[in-house]
């Protein structure tokens, strides 16, 4: 949400494992999906959320490894996912193209 208006721009949060995309997401990890409307692209509100959201899986949470999965020609998640430390990881062609990134736990201590 805006602070100045309180209205809600996008959502971003945590998957668990029980609900993974990819058959390489261990059981001890966890997924992060998001979406924001585009009147608010590029003014870094995902990026920020994904950082809070990692320091919470990696934190508090105690996962493994976090991942980000984003359909391809998907450039502006691809993106996020580099900013926030991610790395690539594998790809999916079932019918539509999956491209999946991952930061582990002993990755995510020397993000910037």
């Amino acid at each position: 949400m805006l602070k100045e208006s309180d209205e809600p721009i996008g959502c971003c949060g945590i998957v668990p494992s029980d609900y993974k995309h990819s058959d390489l997401i261990g059981d001890n990890d966890a997924e992060i999906g998001y979406w924001i409307g585009q009147p608010h692209w590029g003014h870094g509100f995902i990026p920020e959320a994904v950082s809070a959201l990692l320091q919470r899986c990696f934190t508090l949470l105690g996962y493994d490894a976090v991942w980000i999965g984003f359909f391809e020609g998907n450039v502006k998640s691809r993106r996020v996912a580099e900013k926030c430390g991610f790395s690539y990881h594998h790809t999916i062609h079932s019918g539509t193209t999956e491209i999946f990134y991952r930061i582990t736990q002993r990755e995510y201590q020397f993000v910037d």
